[in-house]
């Protein structure tokens, strides 16, 4: 017995050893916000250990600076390249770490009349409040290729006047052929150009027919400004029941959306009980102290998603139904609440002690955890 006591412990040991790598242990100290004394394990871990993710930090500590650190743009574009080397995949170690050489290929790339790349230089430029040069290069990869991120820049700096004269017909113009050729994202704007009369004569109907066609299956985030629509008498249209629809599908589809805004946080914390989080419908169910049923109906979808403060909230809500009640304490107990297991031990004790069977047999299935 001692023999495999003595090895459990031993495996144990090496297991706990084998999980601390130089990359956890630097991971570690950063949580602690002790970025000086982690940059040895983060170098082992990205030097040694090869760990990708551990050069992407040493180049973003020397990138943008940590308390302890100070920048260092040369060591930074080391580690970054470091990063892009092990791992090709990710953007930013690769734009930053070959900064200098995709530039090159991408300049290049432009005067080759190769849209993307005249893209890819008018994003640099604007990151850089470069804005004569990045409209330069997005008008060129829009004119010559429709690319989308060139166009994208393109109308926005039309729009807001970045780099060159305002001019909304022109916005409206670029943003309009981006959302025929399916870029969905950039509908509502055509759709909020028509509404409002900018860049284009007012057409209500217009705007309502091109937000419809996205929304929502297309593009659901969308639904948020067609629901403007309906949301006030300034378009001729309010109705708000259909706004409150729509905002409860833009909300649902991204929970940080200004849809959940308009919505109220009771409401979107709802909308977010119906995708699943457990949180979202424990939260609920306290916006709702003054219906016992809504309460019931929010702790038991947040119990039956796995929160064990939603099945406890339920057992209490529960004790007109003492089989329910039992239940729901059990679902707690097995979710690790240490409560509810020691009161649901304590009642089937007193039942089972009293000579109720049933008490007895909940004893068992507590023991037992089945």
């Amino acid at each position: 017995m001692k023999k495999l006591v003595f090895i459990v412990f031993a495996a144990l040991l090496a297991l706990s050893a084998h999980a601390r790598t130089n990359a956890s242990i630097a991971n570690e100290l950063r949580i602690d916000s002790k970025f000086v004394e982690s940059i040895p394990f983060e170098y082992a871990a990205c030097v040694n250990d090869k760990q990708w993710s551990s050069c992407k930090q040493l180049g973003s500590h020397y990138d943008f600076g940590r308390p302890g650190i100070a920048s260092d743009p040369q060591k930074a574009v080391m580690f970054y390249k470091m990063c892009c080397d092990l791992n090709n995949q990710d953007k930013m170690c690769c734009e930053k770490g070959y900064a200098k050489e995709l530039a090159e290929k991408h300049e290049a790339g432009c005067k080759a009349n190769d849209a993307a790349s005249c893209g890819k230089l008018a994003v640099v430029a604007y990151n850089k409040k470069d804005f004569e040069t990045s409209f330069k290069y997005a008008k060129k990869g829009c004119d010559i290729g429709k690319d989308q991120e060139s166009c994208v820049y393109l109308a926005s700096m039309y729009y807001y006047g970045d780099g060159v004269e305002k001019n909304y017909e022109k916005a409206f113009e670029v943003y309009n052929g981006l959302c025929e050729r399916g870029v969905y994202n950039m509908c509502p704007t055509v759709g909020f150009f028509y509404a409002d009369g900018i860049g284009v004569k007012q057409d209500i109907k217009k705007s309502k027919e091109i937000l419809e066609k996205i929304c929502p299956d297309k593009y659901p985030a969308g639904c948020t400004q067609l629901a403007v629509l309906y949301e006030t008498d300034k378009y001729g249209m309010k109705d708000e029941k259909r706004a409150v629809e729509l905002f409860s599908i833009a909300c649902k589809h991204n929970r940080k959306s200004k849809a959940c805004e308009k919505l109220g946080k009771t409401a979107s914390e709802e909308i977010a009980c119906e995708n699943k989080d457990p949180h979202s419908c424990y939260m609920a169910a306290n916006a709702h102290k003054n219906d016992p049923q809504k309460m019931l109906y929010y702790y038991d979808k947040a119990c039956e998603y796995g929160y064990s403060n939603g099945c406890f909230e339920a057992a209490a809500l529960s004790q007109q139904d003492a089989k329910k009640a039992m239940e729901y304490a059990y679902k707690a107990c097995k979710l690790h609440r240490v409560d509810a297991c020691e009161w649901l031990m304590q009642i089937s004790t007193q039942a089972c002690q009293a000579g109720n069977q049933e008490g007895c047999n909940w004893v068992e299935r507590i023991k037992t955890g089945k």
